[in-house]
């Protein structure tokens, strides 16, 4: 069973040896609900070992969506693939998201959350297109 940590880690319990086994560990920008935020499983991770991490790289101002391949219980840093990179503010906290998810047809979904804060929007919806308002809008 793989799973991860805001904080960077990419772990793999162990049921066999009854243990948890550090896969990787990035460097990653966790202020503002960012870090290490999603994970998936290739369809076909039996035979070909790729697993997707959705991760927020301390020297981009952004997120980004990588393949790497699993070689036992280890994540080879070195076949990093980027698959998908996109920027954000990180002025202002809020409504991060980083689910990845593959469909029936093997289409991977990615879920972003809009970054905002929601805090400035009166109970609306945080869409404010104001020269400098973009942590408000949605």
């Amino acid at each position: 069973m793989f799973f991860i940590e805001q904080g960077g880690r990419v772990a793999v319990y162990r049921p066999d040896i009854g243990a948890v086994v550090e896969a990787a560990h990035f460097a990653v920008f966790t202020d503002m609900e960012n870090g290490l935020l999603g994970l998936a499983l290739d369809p076909d991770f039996a035979d070909n070992g790729w697993l997707y991490l959705m991760r927020s790289p301390r020297h981009y101002p952004g997120q980004w969506i990588s393949r790497f391949t699993v070689v036992g219980d280890v994540l080879d840093r070195a076949s990093e693939k980027l698959v998908f990179a996109f920027e954000e503010q990180r002025d202002e906290c809020c409504r991060h998201a980083g689910s990845l998810e593959f469909g029936p047809g093997g289409e991977l979904f990615i879920a972003t959350g809009d970054n905002t804060n929601p805090f400035g929007s009166d109970g609306y919806g945080p869409i404010d297109e104001r020269d400098g308002r973009s942590p408000w809008d949605g």
